[in-house]
């Protein structure tokens, strides 16, 4: 049977609709780009054109306003001038009268003059006596010539004819001159500087993106954006082509540069003029060409991408198809792979019902055929043998195929006579969803396994017969079981388990052994030796081996406790002889060394092996080469030696060694060498010690002027020592061995005594002492001490006389020498004394009498003593470990310390301790001075203590303390000091103070001095001098100084006290600054409540009648566009009462913004006037930053900032702008602790100098060249900073650029602004009390409520509306300006309210946040409004304050 076969593959329709389906997108994503890329075309080109129209506006508007305002006067002017020269003729000295008040009065007239009807110039504003020029040429005169004009007449004059004028460009205005006939006297010239129109063009930092010009009615260009042409050119209009897509556009090249524009020209036909703006085609559409160029590269990488996409489609339909066929193939192999295992394997139907498939293998082991089979799937239950087919049955029908269960089984089923073991194993099969499809089965004959398994158990228990037996004990580990022989349950006892492990076994043994015993269990270097651990018990040595068996771990353990106790035995005495064995097999050139030879060698048996070559190399050369012979002759003559060598051992120490020799010979020929090699290092090394003592003592005999002697007085023998013989100068032949030879070396008057004392010494049981003298070499006589020492025999006699010659001649002479120096140090009144410091209490072994003065003890006493007497109890003192340190390093040493007398009094002692070197150079004794220094110790100490007072006053002095002498060099440098010079005191004592001075002050400070010193007449001495200081780094810092003199001695002082005056001087600064705002202010605010009120007048005005020309759209446009001009103008007065309060926070009502929102929102407009070499960008944060602050003003303050960025680049570099969250850990003089949000304004400009960044926030100043600055902008960006609550802070360097920080306080929430709704609104005739003391104001307001369907009632005169109050009742409203004289509105609105608790009140002012925090806001119905009042926002009050079912404002 057989597996179903493979699913079709794919239709070819299919595949050629998911081709057909791509190619489509690909036609789609192209028609989309390309409608895409047209309509961003025609948005880049209507931008550029909105642009240029706006641009056009705004010339003509300013032309045509400066034209007009000329003309009226010009026209006026020319009137006069014409009578003027009716009357006087063309005399200059009345026509300069006339032009030069005119020329004075507007800065923009550069010259008037006066040419008559022939082109003659007859006049001028700048002479009495004009240039003797004609004109008549000029193109202003032709056209008054030929025409009547009734107004002006521009053109343009490139040079002016006058020389002074030269280089200046300007515009002409001429007016025709006529008598009362109408007749041509003349025309009056005015020369105009066009230098506001050109920076007017330049303002729109067009540069290389377009041009603005100003032509006349004939294409003569006037001005341009451009710097002025000698010759202005005539433009070919008409080579512009009209652009569909733009009414009033045109697209063409008229420009010199031949670049194509977008051109909008307007017309300006009161003066015959046209304003013309050209913008560069290539840079307005440079975005456009971009997209272009990144959408034709997308769509072809799109295209690119579905190409390969249905390229790998069509791969994967190949693979599809070749994997079909692979999938069939592989079928087929399963099949006869299947057909020829040996195992059965079946698969049948969920309810066991058909066969699926039967392998060939089946009928084989059940002995059914496959006919069989398939009419009874579960037949095979049949061949089970009878005592297990119900079980296994029953097993299998039990089994849940469907959850994944498993039927396994292992049973016997009879073939005829034959028994066979099966194991079984059947399983479901389920498809995706978990539905049983078949159940397969696999069943293998398993008969050889079962009955190789009994064979094993049967060896097994074979095995543990054996084992039992074995007098070894023996431990089998299996399956985490133990079995143990009755030998091992012996060994181990009670400690022996069936659960017994071999790491358990492990911690049986001893701890050295534990980790050998892992070892060699890793290594397999088995058996080894250990110890068994049995508390209580003997030690007992096991020796252990093992094997892996049968699966598992055969452990065999023997007792060799008395075999190693032998053994162990034996090394103790070989390690305790330092006798090491050696034997080597001269047949197989092996060398076997004791554990005693590698102890001896030096080496360790587990990394070297003996061998006869590295034995040899064990001794030197010649003990090698003794070796050899003596193994040679041994050979030869017996087989034994012995020989004492000379070997290096393995660490190249000496060693030496008693080798014993002996050969063992078989069949005559040499088989063995054995032997032993004992250490006798020790032996040699006494030997020669022996030796090395007797010439010592000969040596010392000599050196100490000794030598000794031994008298036998039974044989009259003497026996003389060398240096006995030397003390004679004699040889021992002429000293004799007799009493009577030594007697005749004496000198004759002491040789009677002499004799007397050897007879009292041949019977005297105690030593005696006599000296004589003797004649030595130079026949001088040397005085010689003798000492005896009788040895006595058993009865008590006398049986040897040893004694002793001491040659005491220099000792005698030093020891009178040493008397009188110990009466010289005997009277010093310093005490000293010598210390033995080569012993180990180091004691003192003289003190003199001057010692026991001052420590209070007795000489015995302090004899008794060591050097602990020098420093007494007091073990704390530092110069203890001092002088013991020196004593041990045998330094010489003073020091001062305290000491203790005998009766506990303290007094400072002051020691000098000097080491005493013996005549062999070695230092043993140490001579000390010990001197009372306790009553200068104590002027000390007072003068200490001064001293130190006198630096902590210093040190904690606010202000520096500076002490020069009378050369300029620096004595004292206090703590102060160091702070405001930046050196420290090490740096500048004794150095010239000059250094803490700028020039020229250094270099005349010394001239100073010596002028003072001389002339005694001060120029520095004084108070209160403000001066400038020098610091380290070289930067200046202002100083106030205070200087008085002092002498001491001869010597002359000058004291120096120093403020740094820093704080002080930027406090004054702030405190200027402050004034100066507020004087500033004050006029700001004055300017602003004026001009509110103006505005409250015009945009009243203009609400009424956006209200009447609701159905006249034009003029409605035009009253909206003037109401945005009014609410403009509203702002810049909101920026002027803003900088006014230069002390106040900001309100609570204002809103909570996104700080990157608004910096998105003015991006564009920030960066719309930078030049383009200018890289301008914008660094957001990723998360938003909500804080409260005036959208307007904060774009005000970053405009400002970016402007004078651009200023200090005129060559370009880069600007950005960038934010993020800070947070201030500490809390600063102007800023708080906490979270802010930041601007950082930075720029690689020219930067600020220092002393420009000390006032660059003044009002006022500025950096820029004249005419270029107001002085306000930093001023004001400071102002409004402060206001927020903020910071601002200044980063610059000279060179490198500038940044400016701002931080304004992090809030939580952001407001969100809901547009109000416009709906109409009635007042139904209620009654508004109206007071201001505006009229003009007061009026607007009036028709405003009136127009809403109120009534009113007017008061100018607070006190007057305080009248009408008291005698009415019947106001619905009070509506009432604040400032105003004589009664304030807030002071009204409290008394009206105290009149009236009902009445609602309605209160305007031009400065609103100062009445924001007035309680009488806090009453209910009482509302307060910022001038000038929109409508929307009057009528949102008044439905706040006259709706029945509004709640009051909070």
């Amino acid at each position: 049977m057989r597996a179903a076969p493979l699913g079709r593959t794919p239709q070819r329709p299919q595949r050629l609709w998911q081709s057909a389906s791509q190619g489509l997108l690909v036609l789609w994503i192209w028609g989309l780009s390309s409608l895409a890329l047209l309509v961003m075309y025609g948005d880049a080109k209507q931008q550029a054109y909105q642009w240029a129209d706006s641009l056009t506006a705004v010339m003509s508007r300013q032309i045509k306003a400066q034209a007009e305002s000329l003309e009226r006067r010009l026209l006026a002017q020319a009137n006069l001038l014409g009578k003027t020269i009716g009357k006087h003729g063309a005399d200059a000295e009345p026509l300069f009268q006339a032009l030069r008040p005119l020329q004075l009065a507007d800065p923009a007239l550069s010259l008037l003059f006066i040419v008559d009807s022939h082109g003659d110039v007859i006049a001028s504003s700048r002479s009495t006596q004009p240039a003797r020029l004609n004109l008549g040429g000029s193109d202003y005169i032709e056209v008054h010539r030929r025409q009547v004009l009734s107004g002006v007449f521009i053109s343009h004059l490139s040079q002016s004819p006058f020389t002074h004028d030269r280089g200046q460009s300007s515009m002409i205005y001429s007016v025709r001159l006529q008598n009362e006939h109408g007749e041509l006297l003349g025309v009056l010239v005015a020369m105009v500087n066009a230098q506001p129109i050109t920076a007017m063009y330049r303002s729109f930092q067009l540069n290389n993106k377009g041009e603005a010009r100003l032509l006349g009615g004939d294409g003569r260009q006037l001005l341009s954006d451009q710097l002025h042409e000698d010759n202005p050119q005539r433009l070919n209009l008409g080579l512009l082509q009209p652009d569909t897509d733009w009414r009033g556009g045109y697209v063409g090249k008229i420009g010199n540069d031949e670049q194509p524009r977008f051109y909008v020209l307007r017309h300006i036909p009161e003066y015959n003029l046209i304003t013309l703006v050209g913008l560069d085609r290539r840079h307005h559409l440079a975005r456009w060409y971009q997209f272009l160029l990144f959408g034709g590269l997308t769509l072809l990488a799109m295209t690119s991408y579905i190409a390969l996409q249905w390229r790998r489609q069509q791969l994967l339909w190949l693979q599809q198809d070749q994997n079909h066929e692979q999938l069939q193939e592989a079928e087929r192999k399963i099949a006869g792979l299947l057909d020829s295992v040996p195992d059965a394997v079946w698969s049948m139907s969920p309810d066991h019902s058909r066969l699926r498939y039967l392998s060939p293998s089946a009928a084989r082991i059940y002995g059914f055929s496959p006919a069989e089979f398939l009419s009874r799937p579960d037949k095979w239950m049949e061949r089970i043998v009878e005592e297990e087919r119900q079980q296994v049955t029953l097993v299998f029908a039990n089994t849940q195929f469907a959850n994944g269960e498993q039927f396994e089984q292992i049973y016997r089923i009879r073939l005829g006579n034959t028994t066979r073991w099966i194991k079984h194993r059947a399983w479901g099969v389920q498809n995706a969803q978990g539905v049983l499809l078949s159940i397969d089965s696999l069943a293998s004959d398993v008969s050889e396994q079962i009955n190789s398994l009994h064979s094993l158990q049967e060896r097994e228990q074979e095995l543990q017969t054996l084992l039992d037996g074995m007098p070894l004990g023996a431990m089998f580990f299996k399956n985490n079981h133990c079995y143990a022989n009755p030998a091992a349950a012996e060994l181990l006892g009670a400690r022996l388990t069936p659960a017994l492990t071999p790491a358990e076994l492990f911690g049986l043994l001893h701890p050295a052994h534990r980790q050998q015993g892992v070892e060699a269990s890793i290594q397999g270097q088995t058996p080894f030796t250990c110890t068994l651990l049995e508390p209580g018990k003997p030690i007992r040595f096991l020796r252990v081996s093992w094997q892996f068996v049968a699966r598992g771990n055969l452990w065999l353990l023997q007792d060799v406790t008395d075999s190693e106790r032998q053994a162990r035995l034996s090394a103790e005495v070989e390690a305790s002889a330092n006798v090491g064995g050696w034997e080597l097999d001269l047949r197989n050139k092996t060398l076997l060394w004791s554990p005693q030879m590698y102890r001896l060698y030096g080496t360790d048996p587990r990394i070297f092996t003996p061998s006869p070559d590295n034995m040899l190399r064990m001794f030197t050369d010649e003990s090698a080469r003794q070796l050899r012979e003596a193994s040679n002759q041994a050979l030869l003559a017996g087989g034994e030696f012995s020989l004492d060598l000379d070997v290096r051992r393995a660490d190249d120490t000496p060693c030496n060694v008693h080798l014993v020799a002996k050969v063992q010979w078989h069949e005559g020929l040499p088989i063995r060498w054995y032997g032993s090699l004992q250490d006798i290092t020790e032996r040699e090394q006494a030997t020669r010690a022996l030796a090395h003592q007797t010439q010592i003592l000969s040596a010392a005999e000599h050196i100490a002027g000794m030598g000794s002697w031994e008298w036998q007085p039974q044989s009259d023998h003497i026996a003389w020592s060398q240096g006995a013989r030397s003390l004679h100068s004699l040889l021992a032949a002429d000293m004799g061995s007799s009493v009577s030879a030594w007697v005749e070396r004496v000198h004759p008057d002491e040789r009677t005594k002499v004799s007397a004392m050897l007879q009292q010494a041949r019977n005297s049981q105690s030593p005696l002492s006599w000296n004589y003298h003797a004649l030595d070499a130079k026949l001088q006589w040397r005085e010689i001490v003798v000492n005896t020492l009788p040895e006595l025999d058993e009865q008590g006699q006398v049986r040897v006389v040893r004694g002793t010659l001491h040659d005491v001649t220099e000792t005698r002479a030093l020891h009178a020498a040493l008397q009188l120096r110990n009466r010289a140090i005997e009277s010093l009144s310093s005490g000293v004394v010598i210390i033995d410091v080569d012993q180990d209490l180091q004691p003192i072994i003289y003190a003199s009498p001057a010692m026991s003065v001052i420590s209070g003890y007795p000489v015995e006493e302090l004899l008794q003593q060591n050097t602990s007497l020098l420093f007494g109890s007091d073990r704390r003192q530092v110069e203890i470990a001092v002088m013991e340190r020196a004593i041990r390093q045998r330094q010489a040493i003073q020091l001062t310390l305290r000491n203790y007398r005998k009766d506990g009094s303290m007094f400072w002692n002051e020691i000098g301790l000097a080491p005493v070197a013996g005549d062999d150079g070695m230092i043993r004794h140490y001579i000390g001075i010990m001197t009372d220094v306790t009553a200068r110790r104590r002027s000390e100490e007072m003068l200490l203590e001064m001293q130190q007072r006198l630096r902590s006053i210093l040190d904690t002095a606010a202000d520096a303390i500076v002490v020069i002498d009378q050369r300029g060099l620096i004595q004292l440098f206090s703590h102060a000091a160091e702070v405001i010079f930046g050196y420290s005191a090490d740096e500048v004592l004794g150095h010239n103070v000059s250094m803490l001075m700028p020039e020229p002050f250094a270099s005349e400070h010394d001239n100073y001095i010596s002028r003072y010193v001389s002339t005694h007449q001060p120029k520095v001495l004084g108070f209160g001098r403000e001066l400038t200081g020098r610091r380290k780094d070289g930067s200046l810092v202002p100083i106030e100084l205070a200087v008085s003199d002092w002498r001491s001695g001869n010597e002359r002082f000058f004291t120096g006290v120093i403020r740094d005056v820093t704080e002080q001087r930027k406090l004054q600064d702030q405190l200027l600054q402050s004034q100066k705002l507020d004087a500033l202010g004050q006029l700001a605010g004055g300017i602003a409540h004026d001009f509110n009120n103006l505005l409250g007048v015009v945009v009243g005005n203009l609400d009424i009648l956006a209200a009447l020309l609701a159905e006249q759209p034009a003029n409605l446009k035009r009253v909206n566009t003037a109401l945005q001009a009014a609410e403009r103008g509203a702002s810049l007065t909101k920026r002027l009462l803003a900088f006014a309060r230069t002390g106040a926070t900001i309100a609570e009502q204002a809103p909570v913004m996104d700080l990157n929102q608004i910096i998105r929102d003015v991006a564009d407009l920030v960066g719309k006037p930078l030049d383009p070499r200018i890289e301008f960008t914008v660094t957001l944060s990723a998360d938003a930053l909500p804080v409260r602050v005036d959208p307007a003003e904060l774009q005000n303050a970053l405009l400002n900032l970016v402007l004078n960025a651009r200023d200090a680049m005129p060559e370009g570099g880069y600007l950005a702008v960038e934010t993020r969250c800070v947070t201030i850990y500490e809390s600063q003089p102007d800023l708080p602790a906490g979270k802010y949000a930041q601007i950082s304004v930075s720029d690689s400009g020219k930067g600020i100098e220092p002393a420009e960044r000390q006032r660059i926030f003044e009002p006022f100043y500025t950096t820029k060249p004249k005419g270029k600055g107001t002085g306000l902008g930093l001023s004001m960006v400071y102002s409004f900073v402060k206001r927020q609550q903020g910071s601002i802070r200044l980063d610059s360097e000279s060179g490198k650029g500038s940044t400016f920080e701002l931080l304004f306080p992090y809030v939580t929430a952001i407001t969100e602004n809901q547009p109000a709704e416009a709906h109409p609104h009635n007042g139904r005739g209620k009654l508004v009390l109206l007071v201001d003391d505006e009229q003009a104001l007061r009026e607007t307001v009036a028709d405003q409520l009136q127009s809403l369907g109120y009534r009113t009632v007017c008061e100018h005169d607070p006190e007057q509306a305080l009248h009408l109050l008291q005698r009415r009742d019947d106001f619905d409203l009070l509506f009432s300006d604040i400032l105003m004289p004589r009664l304030s509105g807030t002071e009204l609105a409290r008394q009206a309210r105290s009149l009236h608790p009902s009445l609602p009140i309605l209160l305007a002012t031009g400065f609103p946040d100062q009445y924001r925090t007035d309680e009488l806001l806090n009453l209910p119905q009482v509302r307060l409004l910022a001038k000038p009042v929109p409508r929307a926002k009057l009528i949102d009050a008044l439905e706040q304050l006259l709706s029945s079912d509004s709640a009051p404002p909070a």
